[in-house]
């Protein structure tokens, strides 16, 4: 259902640990030292691609506009207007927080737990994977 085997799951859950989601790492990038002057930006509303471009070329930034365009895409935002305000995670990290019990999370999973709160599907899913995870136990 989720693409991990069982066994997978059953390891994670003997171990306590989950694995770093390393698909898509690509490094350092050229848009990376101008990331904190976005998120300021975005947060003052403006959302505004080629703008944002300008004034970002203007403190050295050497990328294509459309790259701007896309980090705006995948960061929340874009010309048609805002995303959900707390995207989901990768689905093997959100499986993992969905059947992992509550007192065994890590501070940095609960605090994304946390943020997932506001997703009703997602709470009403976790409640019911908990469930059927004692169940199982029991």
């Amino acid at each position: 259902m989720c693409g991990i085997s069982r066994h997978t799951v059953r390891h994670w859950l003997r171990t306590q640990t989950l694995p770093p989601d390393q698909r898509g790492y690509r490094g350092a990038g050229k848009i990376d030292p101008y990331i904190a002057y976005l998120h300021v930006r975005l947060a003052e509303g403006c959302t505004n691609q080629s703008r944002l471009w300008r004034e970002i070329r203007e403190q050295g930034f050497t990328g294509t506009r459309s790259l701007v365009a896309k980090w705006l895409h995948t960061h929340g935002t874009d010309q048609r207007g805002p995303a959900p305000p707390s995207p989901l995670p990768p689905a093997r990290q959100l499986a993992w927080l969905l059947v992992q019990a509550e007192d065994n999370r890590t501070a940095g999973e609960q605090a994304l737990w946390e943020r997932l709160q506001q997703h009703e599907e997602l709470v009403q899913m976790q409640a019911l994977v908990q469930q059927g995870r004692e169940m199982i136990r029991h």
